[in-house]
């Protein structure tokens, strides 16, 4: 299925990062002059929202971090094929059988590191059938879940990992087809950690998640 290409731009002066912490205890923040990204804690005394703006130097917090979809059917799993393994390009994500944290913040850190790792597992895919129809499933599933409120820019899938681009007009619009998505029972998600970040003409999110059962935490390096 063909990707689908929204022209992006980045601000030149200014970004304003709006973070939202639901699921997942907090890592370690690190990096400088990268905008602010999430973690959902997985404990309800620990949520709390933070929004703030950027400095010119300031240690972000680690990507949002959720665990994935509660709602997801027997049904929805047998529709789409889990295969055992990974592919080379998803290896480094892996730790302890969940997606590795410090791995997830440093590709959600920068529009240049994402699609790097997009453009890895896309050549890895490419060999793989498999991770191909995974790839063409969640993209329409992404497709169906965003409308009319932004644009898939970019995934890829390898055979448990996905990896992605949206572009939103506003903030609402974001959280308005992440909650679609989320409640999608034929995609489900078993991990799922993303960054957003306000561009200046519309909101950028860049995400990973997990589409194996069996890899339902992060957590780690």
């Amino acid at each position: 299925m063909p990707l689908y290409d929204l022209p992006t731009a980045v601000a030149r002066y200014r970004h304003l990062v709006t973070t939202a912490i639901f699921c997942l205890c907090c890592a370690g923040c690190t990096g400088d002059d990268v905008p602010d990204v999430d973690i959902k804690p997985n404990k309800p005394d620990l949520d709390k929202s933070v929004t703030r703006t950027k400095p010119d130097a300031v240690n972000p917090p680690p990507p949002n971090i959720r665990p994935g979809n509660p709602r997801v059917s027997t049904a929805a799993l047998n529709r789409i094929a889990l295969p055992s393994g990974n592919l080379p390009s998803e290896s480094g994500f892996v730790f302890n059988d969940g997606l590795s944290n410090q791995a997830s913040e440093d590709v959600l850190r920068s529009r240049n590191n994402i699609s790097n790792a997009i453009d890895r597992m896309a050549r890895d895919a490419a060999a793989s059938p498999e991770a191909q129809d995974l790839t063409q499933h969640y993209r329409s599933s992404l497709a169906r879940a965003i409308g009319r409120d932004g644009v898939l820019e970019r995934l890829s899938c390898g055979l448990s990992i996905c990896i992605g681009i949206v572009q939103a007009r506003s903030s609402a619009d974001h959280e308005a087809w992440g909650r679609r998505f989320a409640s999608d029972n034929t995609s489900p998600t078993y991990s799922y950690a993303e960054a957003t970040e306000n561009i200046g003409i519309g909101y950028e999110n860049r995400f990973i998640f997990s589409t194996d059962p069996a890899m339902n935490s992060i957590s780690g390096r």
